[in-house]
Formats: C-alpha cells, structure tokens, sequence
C-alpha cells in the first residue's frame, strides 16, 4: 500500500509538492524568471474574466504542515 499525504509530506522525498500563485504572485515568479509580463490592463482583463481579483487564503508549507498535524 503506498504512504499517505501525510507520510508523503512528513518525508523529506518530496520537497515541497506545489507552489500557488495568485495572479499577480505567478507574474512577479515569470519576471524572475526574466520572462516579460504583460501590461497592467491585460492583467486586469485577465482577473476581470476570473470574476475580478481572486481572494484566497495562501498558506506556507510550515503552515500546512501544522494544519495537518492536528487532523
């Protein structure tokens, strides 16, 4: 039987699943990147289509792990 999101996570073999970005957040990681980011209005365009600026809660790994603690 294979290990449990828990196991999985407790273990350092999978260093961090995934990274989630809003928006805004993935368009400064491209620019780190040195891709080009598009304009202010195609952004907004973008979040407008989304239903307006998305509003999420993101939490860190640590702080993930700590909820997973306690279930």
């Amino acid at each position: 039987m294979g290990k449990s999101l828990r196991e999985l996570l407790e273990s350092e073999s999978v260093p961090g699943l995934y990274k989630i970005y809003d928006v805004k957040g993935f368009l400064e990681e491209m620019g780190k990147e040195g891709r080009p980011s598009p304009n202010e209005e195609v952004v907004a365009a973008f979040e407008q289509t989304l239903g307006g600026p998305l509003r999420f809660i993101l939490i860190s790994d640590e702080e993930f792990r700590k909820l997973l603690s306690k279930l």
